[in-house]
């Protein structure tokens, strides 16, 4: 029997991993993810903590995807947009790309704007690795400016600033095997950053990364 909500399974999504290695890049995006909830275990036990972050998104410009004349691979990862130092005088992953790109340290008091980052060229690195689903996805091993006696080809893609209210353009990847239009959803409203909740925003699952994407999973909360 027909009806209008008879639908048919779609073919399943697939993804054509860049390959491992050092590839140049241009960052072409810088995506407002909004606060999202974060959790940190420590001998003290776990605390949460609400953290604004940040995607950045990188055109691998050397790697054009198999049957998809004028696309180059695109990976990102996520930031804590946090600029203070650790307990041992670190900075986040963040300001210590702001600060590979100045040749030094921020003083104190200095501004670090981040958005900068957008159109300067990198050298990125990749590895292949498997998620605990068994599937392999490519990580960001390494982010870094390009060094002076490399070549970059340029971007195909302009490079333009997401802010939370922005629709996300198409290519924009995946972010640790999930939409980041999902990611953003869950975003914390800005009346309840910092303030106690009966519910708690959902935390993504560990699994495949279509494209190489990555979250902040490694950074400390300063």
């Amino acid at each position: 029997m027909s009806s209008e909500f008879v639908g048919r399974a779609p073919s399943p999504r697939t993804y054509e991993m860049p390959p491992p290695g050092q590839h140049t890049a241009v960052c072409i995006g810088f995506v407002d993810l909004g606060y999202q909830e974060q959790i940190y275990k420590d001998l003290k036990g776990e605390r949460r903590e609400d953290i604004h972050q940040i995607m950045l998104c990188w055109e691998l410009t050397g790697l054009p995807i198999a049957g998809q004349a004028g696309h180059n691979h695109i990976v990102g990862r996520s930031y804590n947009l946090k600029f203070g130092l650790n307990k041992d005088d670190v900075p986040g992953a963040l300001r210590k790309l702001m600060e590979q790109f100045k040749g030094c340290a921020y003083k104190v008091g200095e501004d670090i704007d981040p958005v900068k980052l957008l159109g300067k060229k990198y050298l990125i690195g990749l590895l292949h690795k498997e998620s605990w689903r068994g599937k392999m996805y490519a990580k960001l091993d390494a982010v870094n400016p390009l060094p002076k006696e490399m070549t970059c080809l340029p971007a195909k893609i302009k490079p333009i600033l997401v802010l939370k209210e922005d629709a996300l353009p198409e290519w924009v990847p995946w972010l640790f095997g999930e939409r980041v239009e999902d990611v953003r959803a869950r975003a914390i409203p800005p009346e309840m950053v910092g303030k106690p909740r009966t519910t708690r925003a959902p935390q993504q699952p560990a699994g495949h990364a279509p494209a190489g994407s990555e979250q902040a999973d490694d950074e400390e909360p300063f």
